[in-house]
């Protein structure tokens, strides 16, 4: 074993340990980093592609246009009645000799056709396996006779950086409607942090005896859009007499209990009228 953050006799750490380092933070794929200006494209005059800062990982290779600055690269011209997609990465290579390691803008032409070109193809590689040559493929210049008519975007932006905050809404406290009412000091809250979202809470409904069958019934609450998941959650919930009941969040954002029996029962039984029904819930969204 050998320790890489830690000063030693010799110069010991190489950049394929720096880069393993952020692969397993960041990830293994390729991403613009939440940073600068994201590496944006703007069409300049005669074919230019203006790139504005930013951050570029790639395999774990962290490339920078500094802030303030921009890069320029040139896309060849195009041709009348002809259609092409070239295609702008990020090269990565090495020299075998020296070891010298860069990263640099490189335009791969595509083939021009009268319709439907298809985009030209990298140097696939990986400089954490040893290749010299790793192309990492950022814009798709489209061009419809001389004109530029599209910069597209290939990479993801890494929304959350280097384990930035995530976005949190806070406990949203939820009032339930019809014949149900909150309990207290526990009153139906919801929160979502990222896409993780936590339900918590207690209702009773003082009129009515519900749940004694599987037959679903809506306690009194339906959430916000933004809090409600892809696919129904199910989890137990509990009363105050140490009932057990089947909760549900549902897709339409309703809450529902069914299937309610209380310990020593043959079978389900209603939850009678004013029993306080107490839930908490956690999943994730979208």
């Amino acid at each position: 074993m050998e320790l890489i953050t830690g000063v030693a006799n010799t110069p010991h750490v190489t950049s394929t340990q720096h880069r393993s380092i952020f692969e397993s933070i960041i990830g293994q794929d390729s991403y613009i980093l939440n940073k600068g200006e994201l590496l944006e494209p703007e069409l300049g005059a005669n074919n230019t592609i203006q790139i504005a800062s930013g951050l570029l990982c790639h395999h774990g290779g962290i490339a920078e246009v500094a802030a303030n600055t921009y890069d320029e690269v040139t896309v060849g011209n195009g041709a009348q009645g002809m259609q092409r997609i070239d295609l702008i990465v990020a090269r990565y290579e090495r020299d075998s000799g020296t070891g010298v390691e860069t990263m640099t803008w490189e335009v791969i032409q595509g083939e021009p056709a009268e319709s439907n070109p298809t985009l030209p193809s990298p140097t696939l590689g990986n400089m954490q396996d040893g290749d010299l040559v790793d192309d990492c493929s950022v814009f798709a210049i489209h061009l419809d006779g001389i004109q530029v008519t599209e910069i597209e975007k290939l990479l993801p932006v890494m929304d959350m950086g280097l384990y930035e905050s995530e976005e949190d809404t806070g406990w949203v406290t939820l009032t339930p409607d019809g014949n149900y009412e909150a309990i207290g000091a526990y009153s139906p809250q919801v929160r979502r942090v990222g896409k993780r979202v936590e339900l918590s809470g207690g209702v009773r409904n003082p009129v009515n005896n519900i749940a004694g069958t599987s037959t679903q019934v809506r306690i009194g609450i339906t959430l916000p859009e933004e809090f409600r998941p892809s696919k129904m959650v199910i989890v137990p919930g509990y009363t105050h007499t140490s009932r057990v009941y089947q909760l549900r969040v549902n897709t339409d954002g309703t809450v529902t209990a069914s299937c309610s029996f209380a310990a020593g029962d043959d079978g389900m039984s209603a939850m009678p009228a004013n029993t306080s029904i107490f839930f908490h819930a956690f999943y994730f969204i979208d």
